[in-house]
């Protein structure tokens, strides 16, 4: 989703993120993806941290 595809603009981060929360039960595994949001959030919330 993030990746520049001659057939599709690439999404940021943010944009696909949302993607997988709008498709979760339809696309994507609900479980899966909230684990993956989970991580993500996270990851970010760390990165944050580290900067300060």
């Amino acid at each position: 989703m993030i990746s520049y595809r001659p057939y599709k603009k690439s999404l940021s981060e943010e944009e696909a993120l949302e993607e997988l929360v709008r498709c979760a039960g339809t696309q994507f595994d609900p479980e899966v993806v909230e684990a993956f949001v989970q991580v993500i959030k996270g990851k970010k919330e760390g990165d944050m941290a580290k900067g300060s």
